[in-house]
């Protein structure tokens, strides 16, 4: 099997790490913004917890791609985890959540967890639009006639399926070995050779598309409250303070000469891309801008300008 496209956190994830630690606890949105920090790691460890599983298949001439986000008719539809085998082509809704899951008469899934209920909309549906989009996809890129299968996936430890009826695309990880393998039995007829499948994940690899939006902008959140400086990497409780070309911890003491580095990532994340020296001053909390100047070029940044209307870009510590 060849991972054509690892599993990694989405820019959404990686904007709500570096926002949710500078974020004021009474910023109106704070308790939304760390449920929603909750859902998207519980997506991203559950897309990562089911490479063993796939390596338990021994499919030499598969190819897995993580996390696609791919253009449809009206909005981008996304997919945890799309294996592309010659005979089906197996779309992965990872679900990483724990508690007793059941189904309604309704058709809605219900978790029970420490006595509190909660209902979420079947994920075997959600699937089943995913397979519809990626079907039109495929033929709209000139591969016709190529069996999709969904199969909804509970990668949590302690996650417990109790159905009345049985769901037989809707299992836990330790489940989806034995599945694929019954279906590849089934779907018999090879539609793709080798180096077919090495076209369709390159075309599916071409045209996905990162999540583009910034969360500030789109909830609204005031630079005030939006907590400034230099966080300690070894105890992550306060903001360190420049003594001497080296930050210190007033917390616990450390020190590191290289700790602005993740604060700017931190603002390429958060703001944009690039940054200028009265602006880095700023959200370092760093007062001399000869210091400052000191810190960008000593990173080796590509810029633009001269002196001190340089505009210093961050684009590589984002990669």
């Amino acid at each position: 099997m060849h991972v054509f496209r690892p599993a990694s956190k989405s820019s959404k994830l990686l904007q709500l790490q570096a926002l949710l630690p500078r974020l004021h606890e009474k910023s109106p949105n704070f308790d939304h913004l760390h449920d929603l920090l909750g859902k998207e790691l519980a997506g991203y460890y559950g897309e990562t917890s089911l490479q063993y599983y796939f390596q338990l298949l021994h499919l030499p001439t598969s190819i897995l791609l993580y996390g696609l986000r791919l253009p449809g008719e009206h909005n981008a539809f996304q997919i945890d985890a799309l294996l592309l085998t010659p005979t089906v082509i197996f779309i992965i809704e990872a679900k990483n959540i724990k508690g007793i899951v059941t189904f309604n008469e309704a058709g809605q899934l219900i978790r029970s967890l420490d006595g509190i209920k909660e209902t979420y909309a079947h994920p075997l549906l959600q699937a089943n639009e995913q397979r519809l989009h990626l079907k039109k996809f495929l033929v709209s890129h000139n591969f016709n006639d190529i069996a999709v299968h969904p199969i909804v996936c509970f990668t949590h430890s302690n996650v417990i399926l109790d159905f009345e009826h049985q769901q037989t695309d809707v299992l836990t990880s330790e489940q989806l070995p034995n599945r694929i393998r019954e279906l590849t039995n089934q779907y018999k007829m090879k539609k793709l050779d080798r180096r077919q499948l090495q076209t369709v994940a390159r075309v599916l690899q071409t045209h996905h598309t990162d999540f583009r939006g910034n969360v500030i902008e789109k909830y609204n959140i005031p630079k005030r409250h939006i907590r400034k400086g230099v966080w300690c990497p070894s105890c992550k409780r306060d903001m360190m303070q420049r003594y001497k070309r080296t930050w210190i911890c007033p917390s616990c003491g450390s020190r590191d000469s290289y700790a602005h580095r993740q604060a700017l990532t931190e603002y390429g994340l958060l703001f944009k891309t690039s940054i200028k020296n009265s602006e880095a001053r700023e959200f370092l909390a760093v007062e001399s801008s000869s210091v400052v100047k000191r810190m960008l070029t000593g990173m080796e940044l590509n810029y633009s300008g001269e002196k001190y209307k340089r505009t210093y870009y961050l684009n590589e510590l984002l990669k």
